[in-house]
């Protein structure tokens, strides 16, 4: 199963993809040769080049070992950190899928919910490195290891991690309104919306170029992200709010001139970033909040 960040990149033209990406073409998982995309064998090795779904798979754990790729790799260090110390607090078995982490302790690294954003807003930006199961870290991981070497590699380290913390923090403001508004206890946390985002500042920069792909891209995102909606308990409102925050940020993007002139500046911007995203989690893991609701939890099982 792919989320629907993959799946919308899986039919998009090579073409529109080039400036996004080193070449269009396949990388042989056991020679790193490249081969053309619509290779099934590798010219070199003779071996059978794998499926789109073994390829994100293998993409994964290579991005992970890159030196290269810097933001997108700290972004998924920290995810993948999160989600340890959560699982080292549970005492047990990290969740799988169809189960999760207590509630207290996904409160303790940085979830967000119970209108806890007005009183600790620092929530809004450390709920983008909460995931609640291994399948939830694991596809979200493979999104952005695949978003994140196409446009870290095309706008730079410090515009993408300003890209991914504005959008997936966006996305949590807007998950916050929505759900006071229904009135309904809540919890909420993972990095779809940063994703979200970084989809919508996709569409925007091939908008911005007048790249008629634009449509298709869109379309097939909105196909995808409505079925992934139906079928399993995503954060409708979180991943809508990064894409409107994503869509005109691309768009900036792509139509900056002389982006050298402002090196300085997003160096500065990004290095914030980078700084609030580990300030967030070490103070929602100091806040007394994640305590009382343990209390709750132990007296409830007593």
């Amino acid at each position: 199963m792919l989320s629907p960040v993959l799946l919308a990149f899986a039919g998009t033209d090579q073409q529109t993809l080039i400036p996004f990406m080193a070449a269009g073409s396949k990388i042989c998982p056991f020679c790193r040769r490249l081969n053309g995309a619509d290779e099934t064998t590798c010219h070199s090795c003779q071996r059978r080049l794998t499926g789109p779904a073994t390829r994100a798979g293998a993409s994964f754990f290579r991005q992970v070992l890159s030196t290269e790729l810097f933001m997108t790799r700290f972004f998924t260090g920290l995810c993948f950190a999160v989600f340890a110390l959560g699982t080292l607090g549970s005492g047990g078995l990290p969740p799988i899928f169809g189960s999760y982490f207590a509630a207290s302790e996904l409160l303790r690294w940085g979830a967000i919910g119970f209108d806890l954003g007005r009183f600790e807003p620092w929530r809004y930006l450390s709920a983008v490195f909460v995931h609640l199961n291994l399948v939830h870290l694991g596809l979200n991981m493979l999104s952005l290891l695949y978003l994140g070497r196409m446009l870290e590699q095309q706008v730079g380290g410090a515009r993408f991690a300003l890209l991914f913390v504005v959008t997936g923090t966006a996305g949590f403001i807007v998950s916050d309104l929505w759900h006071t508004y229904l009135g309904v206890p809540w919890i909420t946390a993972g990095a779809s919306g940063s994703l979200f985002g970084m989809m919508g500042a996709f569409i925007g920069w091939l908008y911005a170029r007048r790249d008629p792909e634009w449509k298709n891209v869109l379309l097939r995102f909105a196909v995808y992200a409505v079925a992934f909606a139906f079928a399993f308990p995503v954060n409708n409102a979180a991943h809508l709010g990064g894409f409107v925050a994503g869509f005109p940020i691309g768009f900036l993007l792509q139509r900056e001139r002389r982006p050298e002139r402002h090196k300085r500046v997003f160096a500065v911007l990004a290095g914030l970033c980078l700084i609030l995203s580990l300030a967030s989690i070490v103070l929602s893991a100091t806040s007394p909040i994640w305590k009382l609701r343990k209390a709750i939890e132990v007296e409830r099982e007593s």
